[in-house]
């Protein structure tokens, strides 16, 4: 498997990282700056408490192998709050945190597509649940775009 990672592009290997870097950001700028606009909101602040509780457990316990998709939930969470607040508080919300958070999801949807397409085929697309009993198809629907291009 370290043989495999070396061949990978940095993306591949780095997008989660600068998504967990980039909620570290707003949970920081959340909890020293933005707690004030959470008097005036409760339900925003009912979330933000629970994402960090979540959040910061989850992280805690992350050297056990199997806690990595409650890291995706806590994740999910946090980025519930960021448009949440995005959306209610637009004008309030840093220019830096925005610059530097919207290519980084970017990058992390774009990546997680290319890694789905391994694992769908066209069926899955454009299938019929009862065609998938009747008709064998096992090629991924990268190759297809690969022959494509």
């Amino acid at each position: 498997m370290a043989e495999g990672t070396k061949e990978l592009g940095w993306y591949v290997l780095g997008h989660v990282q600068i998504l967990k870097w980039y909620i570290f950001a707003v949970a920081v700028y959340f909890y020293f700056w933005g707690r004030k606009k959470f008097l005036y909101d409760a339900p925003l602040a009912n979330l933000f408490s629970f994402s960090l509780l979540f959040y910061g457990v989850f992280n805690y316990l992350a050297s056990i192998p199997s806690i990595g998709r409650f890291i995706a939930i806590g994740n999910l969470l946090m980025l519930s709050l960021f448009f949440f607040n995005l959306q209610k508080f637009k004008h309030n919300f840093p220019i830096l945190l925005r610059a530097i958070g919207y290519p980084a999801l970017l990058l992390f949807i774009v990546v997680r597509i290319r890694i789905g397409f391994d694992c769908i085929g066209i069926w899955t697309v454009l299938g019929n649940p009862l065609y998938v009993y009747f008709v064998e198809n096992n090629i991924p629907l990268i190759d297809l775009v690969k022959e494509l291009l």
